[in-house]
């Protein structure tokens, strides 16, 4: 039985990963904008819970792409820097609004 070892990512794979990533990011950002900007309904703030809810799965989902983008890019030597400082922008984003969220107000 015979292992093959596992084919380098493409530069143009690495970028389609970078891209998508950066957009997501990009999202996630004015999501933030938008979700601060909501306010409660009249039965309780529900809707609101459930916005800041689907959102960090979405941080949550968004930072796996970028690791694998990060993954990608090291081996295929393309935006390295850029993903890394984009993973710490979303990584210290999110603690900052976790810290917010449970600040006593």
């Amino acid at each position: 039985m015979t292992t093959t070892e596992p084919r380098e990512p493409s530069r143009k794979t690495a970028q389609v990963w970078v891209t998508l990533y950066l957009v997501l990011l990009s999202v996630l950002v004015y999501g933030v904008f938008a979700g601060l900007r909501l306010r409660c309904e009249g039965f309780g703030c529900m809707g609101v819970g459930v916005y800041w809810f689907a959102w960090a799965c979405v941080c949550g989902v968004t930072g796996l792409l970028g690791w694998w983008a990060q993954s990608c890019t090291r081996r295929a030597g393309v935006a390295v820097g850029l993903v890394r400082a984009a993973l710490w922008v979303q990584l210290l984003g999110a603690l900052a609004l976790l810290a917010w969220w449970q600040w006593p107000r």
